[in-house]
Protein backbone atom coordinates (compact mmCIF):
# COMPACT_ATOMS: atom_id res chain seq x y z
CA UNK A 1 0.00 0.00 0.00
CA UNK A 2 2.82 2.38 -0.41
CA UNK A 3 1.56 5.00 -2.52
CA UNK A 4 -1.82 5.31 -1.14
CA UNK A 5 0.21 5.75 2.49
CA UNK A 6 0.10 9.72 2.35
CA UNK A 7 -3.66 9.50 0.92
CA UNK A 8 -4.55 7.38 3.51
CA UNK A 9 -2.95 9.18 6.47
CA UNK A 10 -4.47 12.56 5.21
CA UNK A 11 -8.02 10.68 5.49
CA UNK A 12 -7.13 9.24 8.79
CA UNK A 13 -5.98 12.79 10.44
CA UNK A 14 -9.64 13.93 9.19
CA UNK A 15 -11.42 11.51 10.03
CA UNK A 16 -12.37 12.11 13.92
CA UNK A 17 -13.88 16.06 11.96
CA UNK A 18 -15.20 14.86 8.99
CA UNK A 19 -18.74 14.49 9.96
CA UNK A 20 -18.67 17.75 12.12
CA UNK A 21 -17.18 19.38 8.47
CA UNK A 22 -19.00 17.48 5.86
CA UNK A 23 -22.08 15.39 7.48
CA UNK A 24 -25.60 16.06 7.95
CA UNK A 25 -25.17 18.93 10.35
CA UNK A 26 -21.99 20.16 9.41
CA UNK A 27 -21.93 21.52 5.63
CA UNK A 28 -26.01 22.52 3.88
CA UNK A 29 -23.79 21.80 0.54
CA UNK A 30 -23.07 18.64 1.04
CA UNK A 31 -26.09 17.77 2.58
CA UNK A 32 -28.19 18.27 -0.64
CA UNK A 33 -25.18 17.07 -2.69
CA UNK A 34 -25.97 13.42 -0.81
CA UNK A 35 -29.58 13.95 -0.66
CA UNK A 36 -29.59 13.85 -4.57
CA UNK A 37 -27.00 11.34 -4.74
CA UNK A 38 -28.54 9.15 -2.17
CA UNK A 39 -32.13 9.66 -4.62
CA UNK A 40 -29.80 8.04 -8.06
CA UNK A 41 -28.37 5.16 -5.78
CA UNK A 42 -31.66 4.13 -4.25
CA UNK A 43 -32.97 4.11 -7.83
CA UNK A 44 -30.07 2.67 -9.54
CA UNK A 45 -29.89 0.00 -7.10
CA UNK A 46 -32.90 -1.88 -5.78
CA UNK A 47 -33.75 -3.26 -2.34
CA UNK A 48 -31.77 -6.09 -2.06
CA UNK A 49 -29.39 -5.06 -4.13
CA UNK A 50 -25.19 -6.39 -3.22
CA UNK A 51 -23.25 -3.33 -3.73
CA UNK A 52 -19.92 -2.32 -3.13
CA UNK A 53 -18.66 1.39 -2.33
CA UNK A 54 -15.50 2.75 -3.41
CA UNK A 55 -14.42 5.61 -0.89
CA UNK A 56 -16.89 5.65 2.08
CA UNK A 57 -15.69 7.95 4.10
CA UNK A 58 -17.63 7.93 7.40
CA UNK A 59 -20.39 5.53 5.89
CA UNK A 60 -23.38 8.10 5.19
CA UNK A 61 -24.49 6.53 2.10
CA UNK A 62 -23.61 2.81 3.32
CA UNK A 63 -25.18 3.24 6.38
CA UNK A 64 -28.42 4.87 4.63
CA UNK A 65 -28.63 2.40 1.89
CA UNK A 66 -28.11 -0.73 4.10
CA UNK A 67 -31.13 0.46 6.41
CA UNK A 68 -33.18 0.73 3.05
CA UNK A 69 -32.51 -3.28 1.92
CA UNK A 70 -29.35 -3.06 0.44
CA UNK A 71 -26.27 -5.12 1.95
CA UNK A 72 -23.32 -2.79 1.21
CA UNK A 73 -19.82 -3.55 1.46
CA UNK A 74 -17.97 -0.28 2.13
CA UNK A 75 -14.37 0.14 1.41
CA UNK A 76 -11.66 3.34 1.89
CA UNK A 77 -8.18 4.04 1.45
CA UNK A 78 -8.41 5.44 5.18
CA UNK A 79 -8.53 2.26 7.60
CA UNK A 80 -9.90 5.56 10.01
CA UNK A 81 -12.95 6.00 7.51
CA UNK A 82 -13.15 2.03 7.37
CA UNK A 83 -13.54 1.73 11.10
CA UNK A 84 -16.03 4.81 11.55
CA UNK A 85 -18.19 3.65 8.88
CA UNK A 86 -18.32 0.18 10.67
CA UNK A 87 -19.01 1.59 13.91
CA UNK A 88 -22.26 3.79 12.47
CA UNK A 89 -23.36 0.40 11.19
CA UNK A 90 -23.01 -1.24 14.05
CA UNK A 91 -24.78 1.78 16.11
CA UNK A 92 -27.72 1.47 13.35
CA UNK A 93 -28.00 -1.97 13.82
CA UNK A 94 -27.53 -2.74 10.27
CA UNK A 95 -25.10 -5.34 8.88
CA UNK A 96 -22.06 -3.59 7.15
CA UNK A 97 -18.80 -4.32 6.74
CA UNK A 98 -15.98 -1.17 6.57
CA UNK A 99 -13.00 -2.50 5.11
CA UNK A 100 -9.58 -0.42 4.44
CA UNK A 101 -8.55 -0.85 0.90
CA UNK A 102 -7.66 1.47 -1.68
CA UNK A 103 -9.85 1.23 -4.73
CA UNK A 104 -7.18 -0.24 -6.61
CA UNK A 105 -7.01 -3.14 -4.32
CA UNK A 106 -10.28 -4.23 -4.75
CA UNK A 107 -9.36 -7.60 -7.04
CA UNK A 108 -8.42 -8.97 -3.48
CA UNK A 109 -11.75 -9.03 -2.80
CA UNK A 110 -13.62 -12.64 -3.08
CA UNK A 111 -17.73 -11.97 -2.10
CA UNK A 112 -18.49 -15.18 -3.88
CA UNK A 113 -21.50 -14.17 -5.32
CA UNK A 114 -20.71 -10.81 -7.93
CA UNK A 115 -22.27 -7.51 -6.72
CA UNK A 116 -25.31 -6.31 -8.45
CA UNK A 117 -23.49 -2.97 -8.65
CA UNK A 118 -20.78 -0.66 -7.22
CA UNK A 119 -20.44 3.01 -6.82
CA UNK A 120 -17.95 5.69 -5.65
CA UNK A 121 -19.72 9.05 -4.18
CA UNK A 122 -18.02 12.17 -3.54
CA UNK A 123 -14.79 11.54 -5.74
CA UNK A 124 -14.47 8.30 -3.59
CA UNK A 125 -12.22 8.21 -6.80
CA UNK A 126 -10.15 11.54 -6.80
CA UNK A 127 -7.21 10.11 -5.24
CA UNK A 128 -6.60 6.83 -6.97
CA UNK A 129 -3.96 6.34 -9.30
CA UNK A 130 -4.62 3.52 -10.82
CA UNK A 131 -7.83 3.47 -12.20
CA UNK A 132 -6.65 0.68 -14.59
CA UNK A 133 -6.94 -2.16 -11.81
CA UNK A 134 -10.20 -0.68 -10.54
CA UNK A 135 -11.56 -1.52 -14.03
CA UNK A 136 -10.17 -4.80 -14.06
CA UNK A 137 -11.25 -5.52 -10.38
CA UNK A 138 -14.77 -4.28 -11.35
CA UNK A 139 -15.22 -6.44 -14.31
CA UNK A 140 -14.25 -9.42 -11.98
CA UNK A 141 -16.03 -8.74 -9.31
CA UNK A 142 -19.72 -7.09 -10.65
CA UNK A 143 -22.51 -9.10 -12.43
CA UNK A 144 -22.94 -8.89 -16.08
CA UNK A 145 -25.43 -5.94 -16.23
CA UNK A 146 -24.76 -4.48 -13.15
CA UNK A 147 -24.21 -0.94 -12.59
CA UNK A 148 -21.19 1.78 -11.60
CA UNK A 149 -22.27 4.88 -10.51
CA UNK A 150 -19.25 7.70 -9.60
CA UNK A 151 -18.34 11.04 -9.10
CA UNK A 152 -15.67 13.15 -9.06
CA UNK A 153 -15.37 16.65 -7.30
CA UNK A 154 -13.34 19.60 -8.06
CA UNK A 155 -11.36 21.53 -5.38
CA UNK A 156 -13.40 24.80 -6.03
CA UNK A 157 -17.45 24.74 -6.16
CA UNK A 158 -19.06 27.75 -6.69
CA UNK A 159 -22.41 27.08 -5.36
CA UNK A 160 -20.67 26.43 -2.17
CA UNK A 161 -19.29 29.86 -2.34
CA UNK A 162 -22.10 32.02 -2.68
CA UNK A 163 -24.02 29.68 0.02
CA UNK A 164 -21.67 30.53 2.38
CA UNK A 165 -21.14 34.22 1.15
CA UNK A 166 -24.80 34.75 1.55
CA UNK A 167 -24.75 32.99 5.12
CA UNK A 168 -22.45 35.13 5.77
CA UNK A 169 -19.49 32.87 6.28
CA UNK A 170 -16.68 33.84 4.57
CA UNK A 171 -14.24 31.95 5.94
CA UNK A 172 -16.10 28.65 4.87
CA UNK A 173 -16.70 30.31 1.79
CA UNK A 174 -13.09 30.35 0.61
CA UNK A 175 -11.46 27.62 2.81
CA UNK A 176 -10.64 25.10 -0.16
CA UNK A 177 -8.34 28.41 -1.26
CA UNK A 178 -6.29 28.09 2.29
CA UNK A 179 -2.25 27.31 2.38
CA UNK A 180 -2.04 23.78 3.14
CA UNK A 181 -4.81 22.09 1.45
CA UNK A 182 -3.95 18.23 0.12
CA UNK A 183 -3.35 17.80 -3.62
CA UNK A 184 -5.14 14.98 -5.08
CA UNK A 185 -3.85 14.23 -8.63
CA UNK A 186 -6.87 12.36 -10.32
Amino acid sequence: MPPYLETARAFDGVAGDYDAAYGPDGNAVMTWMRRESLAVLEATFPVGSRLLELGCGTGEEAVHLARAGRTVLATDVSPRMAAITAAKARDAGVDLQGVALPASGIAALHPGTPFDGVYASFGGLNCEPDLGAVARGLERLVRPGGAFVTSVMSRYCLFEVVWYLAHGRPGRAFRRWRRGWQAAPV
